[in-house]
Protein backbone atom coordinates (compact mmCIF):
# COMPACT_ATOMS: atom_id res chain seq x y z
CA UNK A 1 0.00 0.00 0.00
CA UNK A 2 1.63 3.05 -0.76
CA UNK A 3 -0.47 5.69 1.31
CA UNK A 4 -2.84 5.75 3.81
CA UNK A 5 -5.71 7.16 1.13
CA UNK A 6 -6.16 3.82 0.24
CA UNK A 7 -7.07 2.55 3.02
CA UNK A 8 -10.29 0.98 3.20
CA UNK A 9 -12.49 0.36 6.58
CA UNK A 10 -13.38 -2.72 7.47
CA UNK A 11 -16.84 -3.68 6.25
CA UNK A 12 -17.08 -0.21 4.24
CA UNK A 13 -17.55 -0.47 -0.02
CA UNK A 14 -14.61 0.42 -1.95
CA UNK A 15 -15.69 4.58 -3.08
CA UNK A 16 -14.34 7.02 -4.83
CA UNK A 17 -13.82 9.51 -1.89
CA UNK A 18 -12.95 9.29 1.95
CA UNK A 19 -14.78 6.47 3.49
CA UNK A 20 -15.84 8.55 6.69
CA UNK A 21 -16.56 11.01 4.00
CA UNK A 22 -19.37 8.65 2.56
CA UNK A 23 -20.38 7.57 6.22
CA UNK A 24 -21.35 10.85 7.24
CA UNK A 25 -23.40 11.70 3.94
CA UNK A 26 -25.68 8.59 4.88
CA UNK A 27 -25.62 9.66 8.54
CA UNK A 28 -26.60 13.02 7.20
CA UNK A 29 -29.32 11.51 5.34
CA UNK A 30 -30.45 9.68 7.88
CA UNK A 31 -30.53 12.43 10.15
CA UNK A 32 -32.75 14.88 7.44
CA UNK A 33 -35.17 11.79 7.56
CA UNK A 34 -35.58 11.90 11.09
CA UNK A 35 -35.83 15.04 11.36
CA UNK A 36 -38.67 15.49 8.63
CA UNK A 37 -40.34 12.42 10.43
CA UNK A 38 -40.24 14.42 14.10
CA UNK A 39 -42.36 17.33 12.38
CA UNK A 40 -45.11 15.37 10.50
CA UNK A 41 -45.27 12.75 13.55
CA UNK A 42 -46.02 15.83 15.83
CA UNK A 43 -48.24 17.40 13.72
CA UNK A 44 -49.87 13.94 12.69
CA UNK A 45 -50.49 13.39 16.09
CA UNK A 46 -51.80 16.91 17.31
CA UNK A 47 -52.78 18.28 14.22
CA UNK A 48 -51.48 21.99 15.18
CA UNK A 49 -49.03 22.85 11.96
CA UNK A 50 -47.27 25.80 14.38
CA UNK A 51 -46.15 23.12 17.19
CA UNK A 52 -44.59 21.12 14.16
CA UNK A 53 -42.85 23.93 12.49
CA UNK A 54 -40.63 24.78 15.57
CA UNK A 55 -39.30 21.65 16.42
CA UNK A 56 -39.37 20.99 12.59
CA UNK A 57 -37.03 24.02 12.07
CA UNK A 58 -34.68 23.26 14.39
CA UNK A 59 -34.15 19.84 13.24
CA UNK A 60 -33.66 21.65 10.20
CA UNK A 61 -30.91 23.76 11.76
CA UNK A 62 -29.38 20.99 13.11
CA UNK A 63 -28.89 19.33 9.90
CA UNK A 64 -27.65 21.76 8.34
CA UNK A 65 -25.00 22.43 11.31
CA UNK A 66 -24.44 18.50 11.01
CA UNK A 67 -24.16 18.22 7.10
CA UNK A 68 -21.42 20.80 7.16
CA UNK A 69 -19.47 19.15 10.70
CA UNK A 70 -20.61 22.10 12.53
CA UNK A 71 -19.02 21.59 16.57
CA UNK A 72 -22.49 22.41 17.84
CA UNK A 73 -24.32 19.95 15.93
CA UNK A 74 -22.41 17.00 16.61
CA UNK A 75 -24.51 16.01 20.10
CA UNK A 76 -27.88 17.37 18.95
CA UNK A 77 -27.52 14.41 15.49
CA UNK A 78 -27.30 11.18 17.91
CA UNK A 79 -30.32 13.13 20.10
CA UNK A 80 -33.02 13.59 17.44
CA UNK A 81 -31.82 10.09 15.73
CA UNK A 82 -32.29 9.04 19.03
CA UNK A 83 -35.62 10.63 20.09
CA UNK A 84 -37.27 9.34 16.80
CA UNK A 85 -35.73 5.69 17.76
CA UNK A 86 -37.84 6.19 20.63
CA UNK A 87 -40.84 7.35 19.11
CA UNK A 88 -40.74 4.18 16.49
CA UNK A 89 -40.30 1.77 19.73
CA UNK A 90 -43.29 3.05 21.19
CA UNK A 91 -45.01 2.73 18.31
CA UNK A 92 -43.97 -0.64 17.60
CA UNK A 93 -44.55 -1.58 21.28
CA UNK A 94 -48.46 -0.12 20.87
CA UNK A 95 -48.38 -1.95 17.55
CA UNK A 96 -47.42 -5.19 18.79
CA UNK A 97 -50.18 -5.25 22.25
CA UNK A 98 -52.81 -4.23 19.51
CA UNK A 99 -51.91 -7.08 17.57
CA UNK A 100 -51.79 -9.55 20.82
CA UNK A 101 -55.19 -8.26 22.00
CA UNK A 102 -56.61 -8.99 18.91
CA UNK A 103 -56.98 -6.08 17.22
CA UNK A 104 -55.69 -4.93 13.66
CA UNK A 105 -52.61 -3.84 13.56
CA UNK A 106 -50.35 -3.98 10.50
CA UNK A 107 -47.28 -7.05 10.31
CA UNK A 108 -45.58 -4.77 7.56
CA UNK A 109 -45.87 -1.56 9.83
CA UNK A 110 -44.64 -3.36 12.65
CA UNK A 111 -41.61 -4.70 9.82
CA UNK A 112 -41.22 -1.35 9.28
CA UNK A 113 -40.67 0.06 12.35
CA UNK A 114 -38.50 -2.55 13.47
CA UNK A 115 -36.30 -1.90 10.66
CA UNK A 116 -35.73 1.78 11.18
CA UNK A 117 -35.07 1.01 14.96
CA UNK A 118 -32.46 -0.98 13.72
CA UNK A 119 -31.18 1.24 11.09
CA UNK A 120 -31.35 4.44 13.43
CA UNK A 121 -29.57 2.94 16.75
CA UNK A 122 -26.74 1.42 13.99
CA UNK A 123 -26.60 5.49 12.97
CA UNK A 124 -26.00 6.72 16.49
CA UNK A 125 -23.84 3.75 17.54
CA UNK A 126 -21.69 4.77 14.38
CA UNK A 127 -22.01 8.24 15.24
CA UNK A 128 -20.36 7.68 18.77
CA UNK A 129 -17.55 5.92 17.24
CA UNK A 130 -14.10 6.87 17.98
CA UNK A 131 -12.80 6.85 14.18
CA UNK A 132 -16.18 8.42 12.93
CA UNK A 133 -15.21 11.70 15.78
CA UNK A 134 -11.99 12.01 14.52
CA UNK A 135 -13.70 12.18 11.33
CA UNK A 136 -16.38 14.82 11.83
Amino acid sequence: MSDADEMILAGSRPTAKNPIDDLHSRTSTVLLVDALVLSWLIFAYTGIAELALLPGIFAMFVWLGYRKRAAWAYWFGPMIMGGVTLIFSILLFLQLILLLTGGSASIFMMLILAWAIYSSVRFVRIHFHPVYKMGY
